[in-house]
């Protein structure tokens, strides 16, 4: 595995948009299918290093996000928010057009279930969901585990829809959508009560709300080893 990713920044995956899709405020979506036959196999939450080789601007020609696709899909999904001001690397990227070429380096990290056999708590906030549509769709293979996905995000939730058809199939997985950290927070607390230290607790957002999280789990008596984090960066 190390071998392969090693290999893939040398060598990148050539990708063609099939679409992009604005589902709400300043939420993008990019689906990505593959242009050639070159292998790529990633793990579900794992995530890439994605350049637009054949567009210019100014500032960073690359940014890193996490793979919302599973395996079985057979194509890369990635979501992003632009904030009020895009940076001009999102600004090229939500404008890119159906057949534009965008290359992938990676998989990156080691973010995703590490047990199928122990309760998974899944905590999101805003854009923090990516890694969890991957993993939630690979639960779908696994229905005797039981999964939780909190997801913190004022308005809007991203993937939802993706979410609620996983829960209506693998009746071991509750999507919970909260609008608030107050709403997150009690859900966290609830799921600590039903588990404890039987289960993994995966966080994923920015670096404030992860390390809140963190520290959240451990006051009410979650070991450190029983946490999993995934900081989201120019997300």
């Amino acid at each position: 595995m190390i071998l392969n990713t090693i290999k893939s920044f040398f060598s990148p995956i050539p990708l063609s948009v099939e679409e992009v899709q604005h589902p709400a405020a300043d939420y993008f979506t990019i689906k990505l299918t593959f242009a050639s036959d070159k292998p790529f196999d990633w793990h579900p939450g794992t995530a890439g290093m994605f350049t637009l080789p054949h567009q210019k601007h100014s500032g960073s020609g690359f940014r890193f996000f996490s793979i919302a696709a599973a395996p079985s899909e057979h194509s890369i999904i990635i979501g992003t928010r632009t904030g009020k001001e895009p940076s001009a690397y999102k600004s090229v990227l939500i404008n890119l057009k159906p057949g534009d070429q965008v290359n992938l380096r990676g998989p990156i990290g080691s973010f995703g279930i590490k047990d199928p056999h122990s309760p998974a708590v899944m905590i999101a906030s805003g854009v923090g969901i990516t890694p969890f549509r991957s993993m939630a769709l690979s639960l779908l293979d696994k229905p005797t585990q039981t999964s939780k996905l909190i997801h913190s995000s004022h308005g809007f939730h991203l993937f939802a829809d993706d979410f609620t058809n996983v829960a209506t199939q693998n009746h071991n997985f509750d999507y919970l959508p909260v609008e608030s950290r107050k709403e997150a927070q009690e859900k966290i607390l609830s799921s600590i009560h039903e588990f404890g230290n039987e289960a993994y607790y995966y966080l994923s957002g920015s670096s404030k709300i992860v390390k809140a999280n963190q520290q959240f789990l451990k006051q009410n008596g979650i070991s450190v080893n029983r946490i999993i984090t995934d900081i989201q960066i120019g997300y």
